[in-house]
């Protein structure tokens, strides 16, 4: 299982993700100890990232494929949902995929879901998107109080908590987070682990002042 929080500001877009992948079948599902990245660039020249949820091969699969990169990032998008649709699909998993990047200046995430043989693909126009495990509230974070308006540090620490928040109580999803920041015509930015760790600690402190709300006697 996986989650994939994008949220997207005025100038850049920021995109955080859980590692933990799980292994198995009908028999049982097994952890994987190491971290499994689910935030990448498609190639070392992409100025968009995609965050994957469901099938831990589709990863490998989406990368090894040769999409054309063309100007228009809705183009490129759409190019994408075709490879997926005509190839990935047809092996009838479960996929979904987050594409954060930029039309010119303007922020754009799409969400293309892989599902019994159809990719879909949906523009967010709100400009925020959740995928993957469900029963968590990571959602309920995002569209409560996400707002386009939002600064980068603000931005990247609602992403963090909706992710840490549904980490540390769903054991189907694990650390280390992981971050992105994508801006216009710029390289992606990945965040590093002392990045991660400072806002970590900053979501923590949310956490206990939302504790002390509900349980004010409580130390």
């Amino acid at each position: 299982m996986s989650l994939v929080v994008a949220l997207a500001g005025e100038k850049e877009i920021v995109i955080a993700a859980d590692t933990l992948l799980m292994m198995g079948d009908s028999e049982g599902y097994y952890k994987q100890k190491q971290p499994f990245p689910k935030i990448f660039k498609q190639n070392s020249d992409s100025l968009f990232v995609v965050g994957i949820t469901g099938h831990s091969a589709a990863r490998y699969y989406l990368t090894s494929e040769k999409v054309l990169d063309v100007a228009s990032f809705s183009e490129t998008v759409e190019n994408y949902k075709h490879c997926i649709d005509d190839n990935y699909a047809l092996n009838n998993c479960h996929a979904e995929f987050t594409f954060a990047g930029f039309e010119g200046n303007e922020p754009r995430i799409y969400f293309c879901k892989c599902y019994d043989g159809l990719a879909t693909l949906e523009p967010k126009d709100l400009g925020r998107s959740v995928s993957g495990i469900s029963g968590h509230g990571a959602m309920y974070f995002v569209h409560r109080y996400h707002n386009r308006k939002m600064r980068l540090e603000e931005l990247q620490i609602l992403a963090c908590f909706a992710v840490r928040e549904a980490v540390d109580f769903e054991i189907r999803l694990g650390r280390p987070l992981e971050l992105a920041v994508v801006r216009p015509a710029q390289q992606p930015h990945f965040l590093q682990e002392k990045e991660i760790a400072d806002l970590e600690k900053q979501c923590e402190r949310i956490n206990g002042q939302i504790r002390k709300i509900f349980m004010p006697t409580m130390d």
